[in-house]
């Protein structure tokens, strides 16, 4: 007697339903993944400009107080300043201040460099504090500070007049996509990003 025995063929692999559920959970974590990648891009671009900013202000502050010779000839200087504007909201201009009563970037031989935000950041404002007025004053679109030897002290120029009791200026800039960081410096010579 001769039995037949059957034998099943056992297939092996994914249903349709399985791979379904596997892409779907996949392109979930990418979109998460990438979200968090941008957004951390985005934080990262604000910082890095905030503290080149805040750099920028300590060198030219140095610069005055240790009378640095920029152009090279033997004419040294000890007034050097930034120009900030929310008109050119991603320009900032390192200036030698040679008229020795405005305190004030006038162009021409004052010039020394051009430092451009990149990647989106702006100046979006420029505020500062008064020792007599707790309010924040945000309506300034041009600010000149200027560094004297020797003291670390800032002297200011807010759209090209001298405010008096100028306590503290606050940078705003604003990345692509709507974050705020600040850079705080005091007329008194410190200087804070965050």
């Amino acid at each position: 007697m001769q039995q037949k025995v059957s034998k099943q063929k056992t297939i092996s692999g994914f249903t349709l339903y399985e791979v379904m559920v596997s892409v779907a959970i996949i392109a979930i974590l990418s979109a998460v993944s990438f979200y968090s990648l941008s957004s951390y891009a985005d934080y990262f671009t604000l910082k890095e400009a905030s503290r080149g900013i805040d750099s920028l202000l300590r060198t030219t502050q140095g610069y005055a107080i240790n009378i640095q010779n920029i152009d090279g000839d033997d004419q040294y200087v000890g007034r050097y300043g930034l120009r900030f504007s929310t008109n050119t909201k991603t320009e900032t201009i390192l200036f030698s201040d040679n008229n020795l009563e405005n305190f004030m970037y006038n162009g021409g031989s004052e010039y020394i460099q051009k430092t451009t935000l990149g990647r989106g950041v702006e100046l979006s404002k420029i505020c500062y504090l008064t020792t007599t007025n707790a309010t924040e004053n945000c309506s300034v679109t041009d600010l000149d500070v200027v560094f004297v030897r020797p003291r670390p002290d800032a002297n200011v120029r807010i759209n090209s007049q001298n405010i008096a009791n100028v306590k503290e200026i606050r940078l705003e800039y604003l990345s692509p996509k709507g974050r705020v960081a600040n850079v705080v410096f005091g007329v008194k010579g410190y200087i804070t990003n965050n």
